[in-house]
């Protein structure tokens, strides 16, 4: 499988689609907002998203954006999403993104 990246656009857009599905919303209402955090390098870093609906909060970990990266793989390219190694990663000029091997 050829690698694949997914810039912090297209992060957010797999996770408004995918908070949008669970919820039965349509993505356009859903508003995320990444999170990362390295712990001065000290422990694993965290990354985060938070969806938000009209003041209604869902908070996602990890594995729910990995999950929703899958699903974003499965719909956008047509590719078996668990075929895929999905790692998140964070750069300072380019925020979150995800690398698919």
């Amino acid at each position: 499988m050829e690698s694949l990246i997914l810039d912090e656009q297209e992060v957010i857009n797999a996770l408004c689609t995918y908070h949008a599905r669970q919820k039965n919303l349509i993505p356009e209402d859903v508003m995320i907002e990444l999170a990362y955090d390295d712990h001065d390098g000290l422990e694993p870093e965290e990354f985060g998203a938070e969806a938000d609906v009209n003041g209604d909060i869902t908070i996602y970990q990890k594995g729910d954006m990995i999950q929703a990266i899958r699903n974003w793989i499965d719909y956008e390219y047509n590719r078996d999403p668990y075929a895929a190694l999905v790692k998140l990663q964070f750069a300072d000029d380019q925020g979150i993104f995800a690398t698919i091997d």
